[in-house]
């Protein structure tokens, strides 16, 4: 079912029920225990349908809530501090779909799937809610898209990828990558991924998933299914130390490093323990030693940690995936920080 308004299309909505009300959002009540602040602010903290989402999205066009300005903030594009400019804004994407101007927002949980489009200068809303973990709800909104507006006057069609040839993926030299094939990697933001091989062909496995890749000359690999993405296998030289991948995507460049399973020592294992405050999120963590490292944030336990290095920790449990010990210069524990793939440096000290 789709419901429009001029251009304003919602489809079905998530799990919940509704009554009619004629707010558009109720949140969750915020428990002091919960840790997952995502409970009540962000993903899962509002408690809406497609319908009614389409009433906020209105609100980009004819605005009830806030003023000119009020948009203008949400929709700013954010900068780096060394002044990189971002394409996102306070939780809007911007981008561009055909030569229109775009604002997109997506979100998940558990099985469920979400994506907004508006087009503030087409007046057009798509608002797409999935109950499924296997929809793909931004390729059905660049779709609607697609049906819905034509290409602006002065648009110009980006030149197509090229498309990769499965066929004759083993690599020329598969022994010359055994420094790397069956090793784990982490890279800075807490992403992990492996390299194996499988009947002579090299696959990078990341979130559960094996992709073919093919040589494109030593030591440089294209994603065969992403021919944006291509990998560079650095080996190890006195100048850059270990070996490494380097993961190019669109220009971006993120670097691959081997995780090397480390045993802490005893002094160490007494130093890790205690209790920690983060001033961002205003919650305790408490860290204690069972045999390896037992985190409880918030009265949520995580147990399911390993050493990757000094003070380097990996764990398979969103959201603290990488945890990075700090020192003062004395060599104590001073805090720590989380990284994943949604946060960076979220900050924890240590007070006592």
């Amino acid at each position: 079912m789709c419901i429009f308004f001029r251009k304003i299309a919602a489809c079905m909505p998530t799990y919940r029920q509704f009554p009619a009300a004629g707010c558009i959002t109720r949140p969750i009540a915020l428990h002091n225990d919960g840790f997952h602040l995502c409970s009540c602010t962000g993903a899962t903290g509002l408690q809406t349908s497609a319908t009614e989402f389409a009433s906020w999205m209105r609100n980009f066009f004819y605005p009830l809530s806030g003023n000119s300005q009020t948009l203008d903030m949400l929709t700013t594009n954010g900068s780096l501090n060394n002044g990189t400019q971002l394409k996102y804004a306070l939780g809007i994407g911007e981008g561009s779909y055909l030569g229109w101007k775009l604002y997109a927002h997506s979100g998940s949980d558990a099985a469920f799937r979400t994506t907004m489009f508006v087009y503030p200068e087409q007046n057009l809303g798509i608002a797409i809610f999935c109950n499924r973990s296997d929809m793909k709800p931004a390729d059905k909104a660049i779709e609607l898209s697609s049906l819905l507006l034509k290409p602006h006057p002065d648009y110009i069609p980006p030149a197509s990828l090229p498309t990769i040839d499965s066929n004759n993926a083993e690599p020329a030299c598969l022994s010359c990558y055994n420094n790397f094939i069956g090793k784990d990697y982490i890279a800075d933001n807490g992403v992990q991924c492996s390299i194996i091989a499988k009947n002579g062909r090299i696959y990078w496995r990341s979130f559960g998933e094996d992709l073919l890749l093919k040589e494109l000359r030593a030591d440089s690999l294209v994603v065969v299914n992403r021919p944006q993405t291509t990998l560079v296998f650095q080996h190890a030289t006195k100048k850059s130390g270990s070996l490494r991948i380097r993961k190019y995507t669109r220009g971006e460049e993120r670097i691959f490093r081997p995780i090397q399973l480390t045993t802490p020592q005893s002094e160490d294992i007494r130093q890790y323990q205690g209790t920690y405050f983060s001033k961002e999120l205003g919650i305790h963590c408490r860290i204690i030693w069972k045999g390896n490292i037992e985190m409880s944030i918030a009265g949520t336990w995580f147990h399911r940690f390993k050493f990757v290095g000094v003070d380097d920790v990996l764990s398979e449990d969103w959201p603290v995936e990488h945890i990075v010990f700090q020192r003062n210069k004395r060599g104590k524990i001073t805090g720590f920080a989380i990284y994943n793939v949604s946060v960076q440096q979220i900050l924890f000290s240590k007070i006592r």
